[in-house]
């Protein structure tokens, strides 16, 4: 599924990569003001979480596959569930190690889960789920 008769130019990679970085910043700030709120801020930090963690994982894939920034984002919508679940363990993981230890540990095991997440997204086949009712 590789495009390999379609070669990005300078200008584009470099539009790809912009949208990425304020993409991932984008998520980083609403994380952050997220936690902020009191009650439902932190379960909706733990969801922005989850998806940063999946769509960080499966950036190298994006990459590889030379897909553009609307093809990677439309894949993530459709697979939005699968994402959710797939960085909701580094997520919970790193959110409980943050709570009881220093930051730096917290980044250590994230470092530590990280080359891990890339080896699943790799071999990783979402399904989009069959309609009964709702559309995804």
């Amino acid at each position: 599924q590789v495009k390999k008769d379609v070669v990005a130019g300078p200008f584009q990679i470099l539009v790809t990569e912009l949208y990425r970085v304020f993409l991932f910043g984008a998520y980083i700030c609403m994380m952050k003001a997220m936690a902020l709120v009191p009650a439902v801020g932190s379960v909706f930090s733990f969801i922005l979480s989850c998806f940063l963690v999946s769509m960080y994982s499966f950036e190298y894939i994006f990459s590889y596959k030379t897909w553009t920034s609307k093809e990677r984002m439309s894949y993530v919508e459709r697979h939005w569930i699968y994402f959710l679940g797939f960085g909701a363990p580094c997520s919970g993981l790193c959110a409980i190690v943050a709570r009881e230890a220093p930051q730096f540990l917290d980044t250590a095991l994230f470092s530590c889960l990280f080359p891990f997440l890339i080896l699943m997204a790799i071999r990783a086949v979402p399904v989009r789920p069959k309609a009964r009712g709702l559309q995804y």
